[in-house]
């Protein structure tokens, strides 16, 4: 298989083309029932599209560095919807294979992207699918060819279970994470998610005009676009599916010791064991199988356990001596020759050699930057919502996967990584297509593509990726992975894990405590998965 680097979109489902005579005819247009307001689309197939829905004001000038203000348009007006609006600022350049290059920037980028099936009614009261794009908050948009929805859209359209599809901007790096003693004074610190925040409530104020259901909001977003706030209940939150790290504190802008500023008061993981968060969501965490890999760097640089440490350091700097014994004894360089040799019996000559010890330090960073921190925010939230009286145990079902495929592996190995399979976003291609088109994946990815795709898409609709039709083509099982839990852990003692795709085909591993009374093994605030 090859991918490759140009955008080509070929969809699933076949439609008839409108002729050119009858494209003003078709233009879709959608008026807000409390504004006035109207918005002319874009037909493409099948699939309306709505762009540049400025959700909050300009943020130049006088807004720079301060917290959104709604964006209210004189009742009446019309706007052209058919084009995206522009990006907020960042770098120009493409970032392959997660981003385009950007095309128009401006500071008047807040601004959303909403795609439904055509010819929706505001009565049709369909699921809303919110997308927060990744990009370690200093790139990326929700306008972004690499996230294109309409294979997700038309798949849902075949299922019966129609969805509305919707992607935000919000600002990024200095203008959206800047920390001065001055915004912190001024409750001005991550307006970047502020700006996440008024998005959705645009949507929960407007959606219904599309034809979507207020109610039914689930919210998916990837590395740092999982960062979101459940700090307050505003409401918002019904379902999240993500791939979340969401122990990662340099993602958004904190000093060590610190807080998030009033709209986050206080470290996550603190107001994760505490229970200070909104409850009762029904969620999805994810991990791939080589999710520390770009955290590395050169494979080849990593020859030594020391290497291992400096690297580690970088992101866990206080490790000690004896952690780093512990950490290393978990993760002993036997379990992972297996690994090394599959990579030295397929290396071709001009790759390069690559030592056993990049093979354990790519798993540590994995489960340091986003394995551990998805297993111990689930727990938390079942656990919290377990013990709130306003929730029965329907309310508190979380499920985690490990994705071991990926589309992605010829693009690394042409990057002179040819070590790197199953990366970090490898999951968001299978949903949305945009960077190897469907001609060029294989006989495997387009199946796993489809019943990952159509997972997300049942999520949607029942907080459960698995539907109860009996017709529907989709992965056997995905159960819950917290099925017990006990008062007294502070760490899961059993866990249930969904493989996805892969040389072993998809299903569930359940992990038990390795002796009575123990949990997962632990080094510091890191749990232990191989």
């Amino acid at each position: 298989m090859r991918c490759s680097h140009s955008v080509l979109l070929v969809f699933t489902y076949g439609f008839v083309a409108a002729s050119s005579d009858a494209k003003a005819e078709q233009t879709p247009t959608v008026s807000l029932e409390q504004s006035k307001v109207s918005y002319d689309g874009k037909l493409s197939g099948t699939v309306e599209h709505f762009h540049n829905i400025k959700f909050a004001e300009d943020t130049s000038g006088e807004n720079r560095f301060a917290p959104p203000k709604p964006f209210t348009p004189a009742s009446g007006t019309i706007f052209n919807a058919s084009i995206p609006g522009p990006a907020c600022p960042q770098l120009k350049d493409a970032m392959l294979p997660f981003f385009s290059e950007i095309g128009e920037m401006s500071e008047d980028c807040l601004n959303l992207h909403i795609a439904r099936p055509a010819n929706l009614k505001s009565t049709s009261n369909i699921p809303v699918v919110v997308w927060i794009h990744g990009g370690g908050v200093v790139k990326g948009s929700g306008s972004d060819p690499h996230s294109d929805p309409d294979r997700l859209i038309k798949l849902s359209v075949a299922d019966g279970n129609p969805i509305i599809y919707m992607a935000i901007n919000y600002r990024l790096n200095i203008f959206g994470f800047a920390r001065l003693p001055l915004l912190t004074d001024t409750k001005s610190l991550n307006v970047g998610m502020r700006d996440q925040r008024i998005a959705l409530e645009w949507v929960k104020d407007n959606i219904k005009s599309f034809g979507g259901d207020p109610n039914r909001i689930t919210a998916y977003g990837l590395s740092a676009g999982g960062h979101f706030d459940f700090s307050a209940d505003n409401g918002l939150w019904r379902k999240k599916g993500s791939s979340i790290p969401a122990g990662l504190d340099n993602a958004v802008a904190q000093k060590k010791g610190s807080a998030y500023g009033d709209i986050i008061p206080d470290r996550q993981s603190n107001l994760m064991r505490a229970g200070k968060f909104v409850k009762g969501l029904r969620m999805i965490f994810d991990w791939t199988q080589d999710d520390g890999a770009m955290n590395v760097g050169p494979g080849h640089l990593v020859v030594t356990e020391e290497d291992m440490k400096s690297r580690i350091q970088q992101f866990s700097h206080a490790f000690s001596s004896e952690q780093f014994t512990k950490l290393f004894s978990l993760y002993d360089a036997a379990d992972f020759e297996e690994e090394k040799s599959y990579y030295d019996l397929n290396k071709e000559s001009t790759d390069p050699d690559i030592s056993v010890h990049y093979f354990r330090l790519s798993r540590i960073l994995r489960d340091i930057l986003f394995t551990c921190s998805s297993i111990e925010y689930g727990y938390h939230m079942v656990k919290h919502t377990r013990k709130d009286k306003n929730f029965d145990s329907d309310f508190s079902v979380v499920r985690l996967y490990d994705l071991n495929q990926s589309t992605l592996a010829p693009l690394w190995k042409g990057a002179g990584m040819p070590y790197v399979r199953v990366s970090h976003g490898s999951d968001t291609n299978y949903i949305f297509n945009g960077l190897c088109p469907e001609l060029e994946l294989s006989q495997e990815d387009k199946e796993l593509s489809e019943l990952f795709t159509r997972s997300f898409i049942n999520f949607a609709y029942s907080g459960n990726p698995i539907s109860e039709s009996k017709d529907q083509k989709q992965f056997p099982a995905w159960p819950e992975s917290y099925a017990t839990i006990r008062d007294t852990d502070q760490t899961p003692h059993e866990l249930n894990i969904q493989v996805t795709g892969g040389p072993y085909g998809t299903g569930s591993v359940h992990l038990t405590e390795e002796a009575e009374g123990e949990s997962i093994p632990q080094v510091g605030n890191m749990q232990h998965l191989r």
